[in-house]
């Protein structure tokens, strides 16, 4: 697992089996406005978030051994996981860094800005 990225503008989670990270995470993720995904490569899946048309999912999971990433918008990578456990741990990580009192900054918005 890797977390090197800078957590305060990472808004986006995709992984395969997004509820091993627990009730929990998911609350905090999505008060802070993360994007968590559950990429597919078919989509016949009804349950999928996301279809990994191209493969480009598939590829990056094959080639790097993880089953989950964590980005920013502009595709900067915060880190990777293998497994369960280090999916928790990397986004455990990525919460860690942050202020307890962050939230989401609403669509279109700057923040800081008056």
């Amino acid at each position: 697992m890797s977390g090197n990225g800078l957590p305060d503008d990472a808004a986006a989670a995709a992984c395969t089996r997004p509820i091993l990270l627990g009730p929990e995470r998911l609350a905090r993720l999505a008060e802070l406005g993360v994007l968590v995904l559950r990429v597919v490569d078919d989509s016949t899946t009804d349950d999928a978030d996301a279809v990994d048309v191209d493969g480009t999912y598939r590829e990056f999971w094959a080639d790097t051994g993880s089953a989950a990433l964590l980005a920013r918008p502009d595709h900067y990578l915060h880190g990777v996981a293998a497994d369960a456990a280090d999916v928790a741990d990397l986004v455990d990580d990525f919460l860690a860094r942050l202020p307890r009192s962050a939230v989401a900054v609403p669509a279109g918005s700057v923040a800081g800005a008056r």
